[in-house]
């Protein structure tokens, strides 16, 4: 699934990277966001597929990043 969204840091349960899609809907990836991306509110192209992995956040859809690139 691709998504256009914004990066987002949430801190929350020690602090995490999100994404929120640009039509609302957010997004916690289960691996690490490149740190040559780590901005909050930077313009992101990604693609991700959902995951089942169990997560203590409860903020978003667990996904597998497969790609993520600047906008």
């Amino acid at each position: 699934m691709k998504i256009e969204g914004t990066l987002v840091y949430v801190p929350i349960e020690g602090g995490f990277w999100g994404i929120e899609a640009s039509d609302g809907r957010k997004f916690k990836p289960v691996d690490e966001i490149p740190r040559s991306l780590r901005e909050d509110g930077r313009l992101i192209v990604a693609e991700v597929e959902p995951t089942n992995v169990a997560s203590f956040t409860m903020w978003g859809q667990n996904v597998r990043l497969l790609a993520i690139n600047p906008q």
